[in-house]
């Protein structure tokens, strides 16, 4: 299932989306601490058996090319996936075959009509939100599709991450056949980090390297922001972790696990 076509005016930014990209990624997440889907599984499996009602019908939000949807599928979850990028989704296809429920939306529009059991949104993809409406707004949709007592669960990269940490700060890879170079602003008079990104990737011919660029907002939320939305979304937990460890989330955490209760 693939509802809502992009509009025609739509630019997706993983269009070039490919597996240089993704040993980029890769690389980045290690050196910068973000946990593995296996990782993340666990913690949403310790959390879901901690809560009375067994959990089955997993909806994943921004599920990009279908890693953490693997990974819940072979521990024997039934799995949606949700989407805004085209190519994400027919990658994930490719991945996950044709008995899987993918679905192209862009947040806060949720096209999901049944409650689910259980609703996950691994990756630091809020932090690519526009602001507080979008993901207040998404919030709402997502208790739409939840019963009362049941999970929402996802990370951030903390404003001590965005503001503080990475502030005015650069990271660089050479792998050979590509090179890539990340520099992070971030204004402290803003609520974001601005990331620019700059790949050279190898091309067939020797010596010779095509150069790629991209410049991404990266919103930063303050814990009582994320609260505040979740009481007003309908949700009466809002508990933040550190990385997906049982550790309660500090100032100095970087990557923040979230777990809300529904109403």
């Amino acid at each position: 299932m693939q509802t809502q076509p992009p509009p025609a005016d739509y630019v997706d930014p993983y269009a070039g989306y490919d597996d240089i990209h993704l040993r980029l990624a890769e690389w980045a997440i290690d050196k910068t601490g973000e946990r593995t889907p296996v990782a993340m599984a666990d913690f949403f499996e310790m959390i879901w058996t901690n809560h009375a009602a067994p959990v089955r019908d997993v909806l994943e939000l921004c599920c990009g090319f279908g890693r953490n949807l693997r990974v819940l599928i072979e521990r024997g979850f039934s799995v949606t996936g949700v989407d805004r990028s085209p190519p994400m989704l027919a990658r994930a296809r490719k991945e996950l075959g044709d008995e899987v429920e993918l679905i192209r939306a862009d947040l806060p529009d949720l096209p999901v009509r049944r409650q689910v059991d259980a609703v996950v949104c691994p990756g630091t993809a809020f932090n690519h939100v526009a602001g507080e409406s979008q993901l207040g707004r998404t919030f709402a949709e997502v208790a739409r599709v939840l019963p009362s007592g049941r999970t929402f669960m996802f990370d951030l990269m903390s404003w001590h991450m965005l503001k503080e940490a990475f502030r005015d700060n650069d990271l660089a890879v050479d792998l050979g056949d590509l090179a890539a170079f990340w520099r992070f602003d971030s204004d402290p008079a803003t609520d974001y980090c601005e990331y620019h990104s700059t790949q050279f990737i190898e091309t067939d011919a020797p010596g010779l390297y095509r150069v790629e660029r991209e410049v991404h907002h990266l919103r930063a939320f303050k814990r009582e922001a994320i609260r505040r939305m979740a009481t007003a979304a309908g949700f009466r937990e809002a508990a933040v972790y550190d990385n997906y460890t049982t550790r309660p989330a500090s100032n100095d955490t970087l990557y923040e696990t979230w777990v809300l209760v529904r109403r």
